[in-house]
């Protein structure tokens, strides 16, 4: 199978999933391919792992995605004995901060770190880098609260603020852009010229 890249479209999905993991299975092929994407240690479960620390909507959804896929990592990395791969988890700071809400094997990845006898070359996956007036966590909320109505009181604060930029003449070029290269799928664009375009009056 192709794997999608590493963007803001498979990210905006994997969290609009997480928040309605039941939501007529639009997303799930995003939770399926980030599964996938850790069962393997090496450079994409990594990347993956990091763009989805970073981009987290909230903190609980942080520790669903710790206690989940980046759990099952950790779980593989002590299995195989892989102190490059524990020392890189340990001292990345978009997961070390997520560490407390692991389990698992947790205990044995620290002492692990200290065997490495290498620095794994890290090419962060700037996951977010590219929108031009969004903050990555604004825009993840933003489609959660799309995509997912029932959960929109979640991250009405999200939304606003997007609306407020979409609003404004200076901003709206910009925020455009935005919201069109991070739409999680072409549905969600529809949805957003059918609803949001009015607001422009």
């Amino acid at each position: 199978m192709s794997k999608s890249p590493i963007n803001l479209k498979l990210v905006t999905a994997y969290w609009c999933n997480r928040v309605s993991p039941d939501y007529e299975d639009r997303f799930e092929w995003s939770s399926e391919e980030i599964d996938e994407d850790v069962e393997d240690i090496g450079a994409r479960a990594r990347m993956v792992l990091v763009a989805l620390a970073k981009s987290a909507p909230d903190d609980y959804n942080a520790a669903y995605f710790a206690a989940g896929p980046l759990e099952n990592y950790i779980n593989l990395v002590v299995e195989k004995a892989d102190a490059n791969e524990a020392a890189f988890i340990v001292n990345n700071p978009h997961l070390k901060k997520l560490l407390k809400f692991v389990w698992g094997d947790i205990k044995k990845l620290k002492p692990l770190a200290r065997q490495k006898d290498a620095d794994i070359v890290f090419q962060d996956p700037s996951i977010g880098s590219e929108l031009r007036t969004l903050d990555l966590n604004d825009v993840v909320g933003f489609w959660c609260h799309m995509c997912v109505p029932s959960m929109v009181e979640n991250y009405d604060r999200q939304y606003e603020r997007v609306i407020e930029k979409l609003l404004n003449k200076q901003t709206r070029e910009r925020t455009m852009h935005d919201l069109l290269i991070s739409a999680p799928d072409d549905r969600a664009i529809a949805y957003l010229k059918d609803n949001i375009f009015v607001l422009r009056g």
